[in-house]
């Protein structure tokens, strides 16, 4: 069977991430588990604050701030924190979420930024990272994290797998997907069951998920930061 041209040209990257999950929505239309469903929309319009965040959209940063020392005045410096920081202050101060649509995300990529991405942090987290600072400082001025460039990328390649791992298993249970639709008809309630557990377990990463109504995803959240810059 001759490959469908929706995968071959997402494999040659051909296809915009964000048109290949519109394309993906539109197949997975006729499957009654919304947690499938669910990841393609978060995919294209965004996160929102209580999702539960898959783990290629966090990374690694570096927390610099600007800040007083009495009348020492450090710019853009790296901020260690003391061995005994909570670690959800920890973790917020040293990774980012990546929460923004697909879209978004394309644009921040495609921005000329070669020194990396910059995550601004919330004033109200100040007295926390004074706080639990290793550095002496008697005012912070502003903070950031500083993360990799190729952060977004990842995000990118991952959702590019994703999908073509769930379009070739489509067209092994139905052939053809040019046409954008697949029937469901002759296949039974099990074979329906099965194809959904497996597309779950290519989203999800998770051959534990049970399917139905009562799917639960157990992942801890970071607090995510705002203003991501590009």
């Amino acid at each position: 069977m001759a490959k469908s041209e929706l995968i071959k040209e997402l494999a040659r990257g051909k296809i915009d991430t964000e048109i290949a999950l519109k394309q993906l929505k539109l197949l997975l239309d006729v499957f009654p588990d919304e947690s499938i469903m669910s990841w393609v929309d978060k995919e294209l319009t965004g996160y929102k604050q209580e999702d539960e965040l898959p783990s290629y959209r966090k990374a690694g940063g570096s927390l610099t701030g600007t800040f007083l020392n009495f009348r020492t005045h450090a710019n853009n410096v790296g901020i260690p924190l003391k061995p005994d920081t909570p670690k959800e202050i920890s973790d917020f101060c040293n990774s980012v979420e990546f929460k923004e649509s697909i879209g978004t995300l394309k644009s921040l990529m495609e921005s000329d930024n070669k020194k990396g991405i910059v995550v601004t942090v919330p004033p109200d987290m100040y007295p926390l990272i004074m706080r639990y600072s290793a550095m002496s400082m008697t005012a912070l001025l502003g903070a950031h994290v500083n993360v990799s460039s190729a952060a977004i990328p990842r995000i990118f390649s991952e959702v590019d797998n994703k999908v073509l791992d769930i379009l070739m298993l489509l067209e092994k249970e139905f052939g053809n997907l040019d046409d954008l639709d697949i029937d469901l008809s002759e296949k039974s309630e099990q074979e329906v069951k099965d194809i959904q557990k497996q597309i779950i377990v290519y989203i999800y990463n998770d051959n534990s998920i049970s399917i139905g109504n009562d799917n639960q995803i157990e992942e801890s959240v970071i607090a995510s930061k705002s203003n991501v810059e590009g």
